[in-house]
């Protein structure tokens, strides 16, 4: 089974700018918080270079997310995503069918 380099380097892409901009991080900040060149980040979003695996664990060490969660293309927020998990964890039954609720007239609202 094959697949398109080009769209997986895309998708890395933008995962690591959504990452850094839900966290008001400049890309500078992030390259050399994570040990490269000020340039690094942005050599990368903007398609002049390519991130090595090494590197790519580092960037999700930095922002608190596995690998899995950084490539699950059908959450756009991974960051958010698990944080409202760990809160959920800590609800019981009811509270959980509360949010539930909200969540359903959030959905609801959008179609």
């Amino acid at each position: 089974m094959g697949y398109d380099k080009d769209m997986i380097h895309e998708f890395i892409r933008k995962r690591i700018a959504n990452l850094r901009l839900a966290q008001n991080i400049s890309a500078r900040k992030l390259s050399v918080e994570i040990g490269q060149n000020q340039n690094y980040i942005a050599h990368i979003e903007n398609g002049q270079s390519n991130v090595s695996i090494e590197n790519l664990e580092v960037i999700c060490d930095y922002f608190g997310i596995s690998p899995a969660d950084f490539f699950d293309d059908k959450t756009e927020y991974p960051l958010q995503y698990r944080e409202l998990i760990e809160k959920l964890n800590k609800l019981d039954a009811l509270e959980l069918e509360t949010v539930m609720n909200f969540v359903n007239i959030l959905i609801k609202d959008k179609k």
